[in-house]
């Protein structure tokens, strides 16, 4: 068996074992890394090609595990719901960061137009007023807001208040 049948009885094995949505969704990626394969053991050889073929089979599985992460105590080690009320279940949920981590406090809903004209003001003043503080107050207009802050552009929007 040479190098290219051997990559392709492993990107066959791998085609076989994706059977979540987020895998099949990104199979044609896959497809695209076997394609350029052939082309890449013409230039670099089999051994380069190889290990660029599993490097980029390596960041493929980072990003769909990096997607399939979230945060909810209902959920078993597998990911099945367990018991409980979900995220989505209509009461105040847990708002979750970029980075999958939670907040502590519920989220307050505003309207977009003023979430938009309240975001734009903490990411105006971020580095002069809040950049070392986990939670901000903001002033503005006749209102005072107060939010938690994990880093630049992630806030948490939690009370609101009149002056």
């Amino acid at each position: 068996m040479n190098g290219t049948e051997e990559l392709h009885r492993r990107f066959e094995k791998l085609k076989a074992g994706y059977l979540s949505d987020m895998r099949k969704r990104h199979f044609e990626e896959r497809a695209l890394y076997l394609k350029e394969l052939d082309r890449d053991i013409d230039i670099l050889g089999y051994d380069l090609a190889k290990k660029l073929y599993d490097r980029r089979i390596w960041e493929a599985e980072r990003k769909y595990q990096k997607a399939e992460l979230r945060f909810n105590p209902n959920h078993g080690k597998d990911g099945k719901f367990t018991s409980g009320n979900g995220l989505t279940s209509g009461e105040k949920g847990v708002k979750i960061d970029s980075k999958g981590v939670p907040y502590k406090y519920p989220e307050l809903r505003l309207s977009k137009k003023e979430y938009g004209k309240v975001i734009h003001e903490i990411d105006t003043n971020f580095h002069s007023k809040f950049e070392s503080k986990t939670v901000g107050t903001l002033i503005l207009e006749n209102h005072y807001y107060s939010f938690e802050i994990h880093e630049f552009n992630e806030y948490n929007i939690f009370k609101k208040g009149e002056i």
